[in-house]
């Protein structure tokens, strides 16, 4: 999105960047180390915290994330991304999905240790009065000791929107604690996602919008009172207590290099609220169905999660690693649904409909093992979890795939693959609301999954991935959930290229993929292009970088979107594509 003007600023109390040194061997020279949780593992590893002038402009993470997706204009209002390889379709919480760019867990934040306090503040602002962006993001984090550290994130998001009734703002929260000393360490969060939207339902008139007829807030849009309010709470601790080595002498090979123990609690809150208000006069008809009969509109969803999983870690000689796991998760889903009852009333039976509040709980027993290693140039790994009982029941998930690096790690190619057996979401199968009830008996989605990619460090990446699914489930034109039991494939590939001439450095991106048109809308090739100038000036103490972004992708049927439920799904009436989007930027720092 073209902005207007943008500020972002960026305050660094005493820090370097991290170094890519092994835990358990770190750089003294360095003031500031960032880690963070694998979400497979829930084990800790260095990371990059990203202080450079790559990609600083992205405000939105939509935009950071992905070359094409489809949302709905805001920062923070919902959107999937158009690279079907990349989606995430396996949510417990279904309405969660439309918005995981913007939530914070215990596996999207970083962990610190740093020998001086670190703060970093973020502000922007753009466009007028009338559309006005805000984003604001406050990280301060510092060691208590030089084994206990301690921060928090804030950010928020705020947006009144291009067009009436868009108003959205998004609110998150995190508060982390780690400590780390000899043979026990400890990560704990606590994550708040708060945010509330105003749901318009599109323009009336399209045709009007096509030519230009008027001003963005003088058309009208299909909703003047809707709003969506959605929450989830995370918390997380997970400790891990390790074992003395056993160390091999000269008349026996070693056995192992150690052995831990590690518990993990992670607990989650979701819901998702919908409200309304149309006069009973109203002849629109946005919705086709209202099943309470008034004129008044309170849908909500909710999820909880509790998990406890206890890992055991075995640490072999040469860098491999067995973990196997039992995780034990209590679920409770419930929702608000009408049902029809009736009474007598002086004689007479009336009919009326009544809000309820049915709940379902389970309690999940899952086992897996994860296995990694790495020999001189060859990285590989597997891992698979299955389900004893509860809701997902006899599900199960696999992975494998290996990494050959080459002429000293410069190069690589990566091969690896997937299988997964998996019930659907709780309510893709169950659901009521005020303007949408469904009851489905879905089968599991079966998938299997392969990949290729090879690259060069961050210049070069080039990714084959094939998708094969048997019972796929998506929302059709009705936006009512349905499964294709016959087989779908898709096909995807992405191409990345970096080019560096002096200051002048540009960048390509690629992305092709073809299969299931009738009910996976994505389209079929994606370009971006980045081009820029960046240099140093005043002692190289201000950097800069001016240049430009180049979008284009072809006409397709993109998912349209329901407000009541919060879904994407099928349209076939409307295309959009098939122009170029340039944005031009000027980042200081």
């Amino acid at each position: 999105m073209i902005t207007r003007f943008h500020i972002i600023v960026l305050l660094l109390l005493a820090f370097n960047l991290p170094s890519k040194a092994q835990l358990e061997r770190p750089d003294t020279s360095t003031v500031l180390f960032s880690y963070r949780l694998d979400r497979e593992t829930n084990l800790i590893h260095l990371a990059d915290f990203d202080t450079t002038m790559e990609n600083i402009h992205y405000y939105n993470p939509v935009y950071y994330k992905n070359i094409s997706h489809t949302f709905l204009g805001n920062p923070g209002q919902a959107a999937i991304t158009n690279d079907f390889s990349d989606r995430n379709f396996r949510s417990p919480f279904l309405f969660e999905l439309p918005y995981s760019y913007y939530i914070y867990d215990p596996y999207s934040i970083l962990h610190f240790n740093t020998k001086k306090p670190f703060t970093e503040l973020k502000y922007l602002s753009s466009g007028s009065r009338e559309d006005s962006e805000q984003i604001l993001s406050a990280l301060h984090t510092q060691n208590v000791n030089k084994f206990l550290n301690v921060g928090v994130l804030y950010d928020l998001i705020a947006s009144r929107g291009i067009y009436n009734n868009q108003n959205t703002g998004l609110n998150r929260l995190n508060l982390w604690g780690n400590y780390n000393k000899d043979f026990y360490s400890m990560f704990t969060s606590i994550h708040y996602n708060s945010f509330k939207f105003e749901e318009n339902g599109g323009l009336q008139n399209v045709e009007a919008f096509m030519n230009k007829e008027s001003e963005a807030l003088n058309y009208t849009t299909n909703l003047n009172n809707a709003n969506s309010r959605f929450r989830n709470l995370n918390l997380f601790y997970t400790h891990k207590l390790d074992l003395p080595a056993i160390i091999s002498d000269s008349a026996r090979k070693e056995k192992f290099k150690g052995v831990s123990f590690q518990h993990t609690i992670n607990f989650n809150r979701y819901s998702k609220n919908y409200s309304d208000f149309t006069n009973l006069t109203d002849t629109l008809g946005f919705y086709q169905n209202n099943y309470y009969l008034v004129n008044e509109t309170f849908d909500s969803a909710f999820y909880r999660n509790l998990s406890n999983r206890i890992d055991l870690n075995l640490n072999f000689a040469k860098s491999q690693t067995l973990q196997a796991y039992i995780i034990h998760e209590y679920k409770r889903f419930s929702y608000i649904k009408p049902l029809n009852v009736s009474y007598e009333l002086e004689g007479q039976t009336i009919d009326t409909v009544i809000r309820t509040y049915p709940k379902e709980n389970y309690n999940d027993l899952s086992v897996g093992g994860i296995y990694n290693g790495n020999l001189k140039n060859w990285d590989y790994s597997a891992s698979a979890r299955l389900y004893l009982s509860g809701y997902y029941a006899g599900n199960l998930i696999a992975n494998a795939g290996f990494t050959r690096y080459f002429k000293s790690k410069t190069y690589y190619l990566s091969l690896g693959g997937a299988l997964s057996s998996q019930k659907p979401s709780f309510f893709l199968d169950t659901y009521a609301s005020s303007h949408f009830i469904w009851n489905n008996d879905f089968k599991n989605i079966d998938n299997t999954k392969a990949y290729a990619e090879i690259g060069k460090e961050k210049s070069f990446r080039s990714r084959l991935t094939l998708n094969y699914f048997t019972g796929w489930v998506y929302f059709n034109e009705d936006a009512l959930p349905l499964q294709r039991e016959s087989e779908i494939l898709i096909i995807s590939f992405m191409l990345y290229k970096k080019f560096e001439w002096g200051p002048f450095k540009h960048s390509h991106q690629l992305l092709l993929q073809k299969g299931a048109e009738d009910i996976i809308h994505i389209p079929t090739y994606a370009y971006k292009n980045s081009t820029w100038y960046q240099n140093e000036v005043f002692n190289k103490v201000l950097k800069f970088k001016i240049g430009f972004d180049l979008y284009y992708f072809n006409a397709y049927f993109a998912d349209a979107f329901m407000p009541a439920t919060g879904v994407f799904y099928n349209q076939k009436i409307k295309k959009i594509g098939n122009y170029p989007f340039l944005d031009g930027f000027v980042d200081v720092k």
